[in-house]
């Protein structure tokens, strides 16, 4: 949305703004096009009311005028990257972070203590592969 807002009085063709939206998402693709096609605000915010029902907040920047567009587009990111933190799966990845952390703080004990025995060749027994097969 801030694409098609910030294109407006420009020479940028259609094409363009289409390969500058991001290709997933709620507004993607229909909605996208119909943005791109966009020569007013007033046009912007015909569409955004169209699809108001595809996602919560665009109905909202529907009835805004251009001056303040930006300020609720940060205001309605600001609320979408705080419900990241109240979702029960956005602790899950602190959780699995930590424990892959773990496990490589373990395999560099491992590698540190064959070197000290000098047991080169037992390297590949004690590691732990994250992410691949061992």
């Amino acid at each position: 949305m801030n694409i098609a807002v910030a294109s407006l009085g420009t020479e940028m063709s259609a094409s363009d703004k289409i390969n500058l939206f991001p290709k997933h998402g709620h507004l993607f693709p229909n909605v996208h096009i119909s943005l791109a096609s966009c020569t007013t605000i007033d046009k912007i915010q015909a569409v955004l009311r169209s699809s108001a029902s595809l996602c919560g907040y665009v109905g909202r920047l529907s009835t805004v005028d251009i001056d303040v567009f930006d300020k609720v587009l940060y205001e309605e990111e600001q609320k979408l990257c705080e419900s990241v933190f109240t979702r029960d799966s956005g602790y899950a990845i602190f959780m699995a972070y930590t424990k892959l952390y773990e496990q490589e703080l373990r395999n560099i004990l491992w590698v540190a203590e064959c070197l000290v025995q000098h047991q080169k060749g037992r390297f590949h027994e004690g590691l732990v592969y994250a992410g691949c097969e061992s």
